[in-house]
């Protein structure tokens, strides 16, 4: 069953009998199938997820999609825009080849476009279709940076072997020749002399064992720079960490550690994990101890001089240089207390 649409047209006409009215029908049913259809393709630029706009050559937008409006600064563009920098340079070559787009990349700010440029001659437009390429563009650029980062280090293995062979080759050279030595002349060597080609080959057997033990222990250090994760760090939320982390110890052993904490957070740049390392691991020498002992104090005033007041003992922290400790490190932690006597701070004399 097809549906038929019909226009009708009345026309109010005046004759010698009197007014007549005269009516008139149009077939429309195919302009109504074309509006319809119209509105059909309309669909796909407005339902589109792709930014699609059109501008005048002067560079006046006269139509952009949902997604364009939304993804876009379509009120700020102008041919001066850095999103439409350069495409009135090209135009030229756009009308010549309105069947062919023009594709180019767009970076703005953190956001990059891949831009399909079109001429449409007959209604002398452009019509930019531009997909958003962001995430491609920052896995191409980790990409581009990994292999340059991979590039580096094949320099620096080529570098290192070259340097292995060059450091080896010495205290090696030396030790063939005391063994060729000893193996052709051994017998024509005084006792002397034979020690003390014994000597060089065991010297040089320790600077073969030092060299192994440089280039291991700079190949840990360079293992554990990779592994840390600079970040910034609040200070405060390690402490608490810490804290709640040696808790069940300290109530085991009837003591407790307390904290004073500024109100504003205190950031620090490192890596979390090697801080609670840190404050978990501190073990201090004795020297950096400091023990109080119940000691009588002179005869008070207050009773005349019949009684005596004692000094209340404890163990608190006496930071010196004997200790060993670094300078710095009674700042790091003058937010703890001691537990045993927590009037006295880290970093600051019991006495």
């Amino acid at each position: 069953m097809s549906l038929t649409g019909l226009e009708l047209l009345a026309v109010k006409a005046r004759q010698h009998d009197g007014w007549r009215i005269i009516e008139v029908g149009t077939d429309i049913t195919e302009r109504k199938q074309a509006e319809e259809r119209i509105q059909y393709l309309a669909n796909f630029s407005e339902l589109s997820p792709i930014p699609i706009v059109e501008l005048t050559p002067d560079g006046t937008v006269t139509y952009a999609n949902p997604a364009a409006n939304r993804l876009l600064p379509v009120h700020e563009l102008s041919p001066i825009h850095p999103w439409l920098e350069g495409i009135w340079e090209q135009l030229p070559a756009i009308r010549q080849s309105p069947e062919k787009p023009w594709i180019r990349e767009v970076v703005l700010g953190e956001h990059a476009w891949l831009q399909h440029i079109f001429w449409l001659p007959t209604y002398q437009r452009l019509r930019i279709y531009a997909p958003e390429i962001t995430l491609q563009h920052h896995l191409r650029r980790q990409l581009q940076e990994a292999l340059e980062h991979e590039q580096e280090l094949a320099v620096a293995r080529s570098r290192l072997m070259s340097t292995i062979a060059h450091e080896f080759r010495t205290p090696l050279a030396g030790i063939q020749f005391s063994v060729e030595l000893l193996q052709n002349y051994f017998d024509r060597l005084s006792a002397a002399e034979r020690q003390q080609e014994l000597r060089n080959i065991a010297a040089r057997v320790y600077d073969l064992t030092t060299l192994v033990a440089d280039f291991l222990n700079q190949s840990s250090l360079d293992a554990l720079r990779r592994s840390l994760i600079f970040e910034p760090v609040p200070l405060q939320t390690v402490c608490q960490e810490a804290n709640e982390r040696i808790q069940p110890l300290l109530t085991a052993k009837a003591q407790q550690l307390l904290m004073e904490l500024p109100e504003e957070p205190v950031y620090v740049r490192g890596d979390p994990k090697v801080l609670r390392f840190i404050l978990l691991n501190l073990k201090p020498p004795n020297e950096c101890f400091q023990v109080l002992r119940d000691e009588p104090e002179h005869p008070s005033a207050a009773t005349g001089g019949a009684g005596h007041s004692r000094r209340r003992s404890g163990r608190s922290w006496n930071w010196d240089s004997r200790g060993g400790a670094p300078p710095t490190l009674p700042a790091f932690l003058s937010g703890f207390q001691h537990a045993r006597h927590p009037r006295r701070r880290f970093g600051t004399d019991a006495r």
